[in-house]
């Protein structure tokens, strides 16, 4: 059976993870004889990294180059109009990747937080509308998305999401977004996909562990993010550094922590980012004892490796949501930073949001108390965290289900 799955970003070791949590669900779903082919926003380029896997090029709008001008908001005028009316004209690779959508038996748009406002959506919205007129049917994985106020994205979704097969999202807030905007009963909330990458004998393990006396392994996930809405963002990022180095000079002094700062988003030159430069500035204005305990990694892993490289570590604080869900799979405590709603989702729908940090409220003093509190509580929430976990592996497990009456219904 051939499945295409569209909007893949594999050099993003988060989404990767998706990807990967996904088609561990498609096969036990439809069989180990699936097919992929993945729909890459980065092209062919990931199978550098992922020999094993087939890319092609994701179709992507001119317009979304970051080009200004009235050529682009021409082109932009013209794509719209022309998907609307479905004109036969259209760029040589938005018809391969309609050719590709009308060769496969399923479609599945990968998950993620690609459908919120504060990104570009034109490109997403253009290819599901081109999947989904294809024939074939299509499913939207595990996604947190919203909210919308712009006219033209709830018309997109007016369009897409009622044709869809099967929508799974993250959190009871995305499907209240959906509900605001689209009539459809076709979603279903479950967990993200990658806690389908969790392994059951390690998690049991991870019972016995107590965080140790002295000299712990932290591992510590930062960012560069713009703070959208902010009214500084400068200042705000300002902030986060400011609070990210108080955490780390604590965790030295009071604990004697090795430190690494590491990531989902490292070591991919081709990738539009890279974490571990946001780590390095933050690094550089540590004190002298501090930062000779403090290691920034910069190495590329794949989801797999970052579980077993994470499995080995007492804590991790994380800032990429999806660092932190590799942390739980591995049976290693997470502290986490949310810097959009689905971060909090998660962990309130755990039972852990007490522990969420907001990155736009923090402060040095608090991160720090928090810190201390989580340390100090933390062999007696290590049972919750593993049964919360199991929990997240159990509900991601529930999309084969799904994803079978699918299948079922088409043939």
């Amino acid at each position: 059976m051939k499945v295409v799955i569209t909007n893949t970003v594999a050099f993003n070791a988060g989404d990767a993870a998706i990807l990967f949590g996904a088609m561990k669900l498609i096969r036990q779903a439809i069989g180990d004889d699936a097919q992929f082919l993945l729909l890459d926003r980065y092209g062919k380029a990931p199978g550098k990294y992922f020999t094993d896997l087939n890319f092609d090029q994701f179709y992507i709008t001119p317009f979304e180059d970051r080009r200004d001008g009235r050529f682009t908001k021409l082109w932009k005028r013209f794509e719209i109009l022309r998907t609307r009316l479905r004109l036969p004209i259209m760029p040589a690779a938005a018809r391969r990747n309609v050719s590709i959508f009308r060769d496969a038996d399923l479609v599945v748009a990968t998950g993620g937080t690609y459908l919120v406002e504060h990104y570009n959506l034109d490109s997403s919205f253009l290819n599901l509308w081109l999947a989904i007129n294809s024939g074939k049917p299509v499913c939207l994985f595990t996604q947190s998305l919203g909210p919308f106020n712009s006219a033209r994205n709830i018309e997109w979704l007016k369009r897409i999401i009622p044709r869809a097969r099967l929508v799974l999202l993250r959190d009871e807030r995305s499907q209240r977004h959906l509900r605001e905007v689209t009539d459809s009963n076709n979603t279903v909330v479950l967990s993200d996909a990658a806690f389908a990458l969790s392994d059951l004998d390690r998690l049991e393990q991870a019972r016995k562990r107590h965080f140790p006396g002295t000299s712990p392994k932290i591992v510590i996930s930062v960012r560069n993010w713009r703070f959208p809405g902010h009214s500084s963002p400068r200042d705000a990022l300002a902030a986060y550094r400011e609070c990210m180095r108080a955490v780390t000079e604590h965790l030295v002094r009071k604990y004697h922590a090795t430190i690494t700062f590491a990531s989902t988003c490292q070591g991919a030159p081709e990738y539009w980012t890279d974490d571990s430069a946001e780590a390095t500035l933050i690094a550089e204005g540590l004190p002298p004892d501090v930062a000779s305990r403090v290691t920034v990694d910069r190495s590329f892993r794949k989801p797999n490796e970052i579980i077993d490289f994470l499995a080995d570590m007492d804590l991790v604080i994380s800032t990429r949501m999806h660092m932190a869900i590799l942390a739980l799979c591995a049976g290693t405590p997470v502290l986490p930073i949310a810097y959009e709603f689905k971060t909090e989702e998660l962990f309130s729908g755990m039972n852990l949001g007490d522990w969420v940090q907001n990155i736009s409220a923090m402060s040095p003093a608090d991160a720090v108390a928090l810190v201390d509190r989580y340390i100090g509580q933390l062999d007696e929430l290590r049972p919750h965290l593993v049964d919360a976990t199991l929990k997240q592996r159990e509900s991601a497990f529930t999309a084969v289900g799904h994803l079978r009456r699918v299948v079922d219904s088409k043939n």
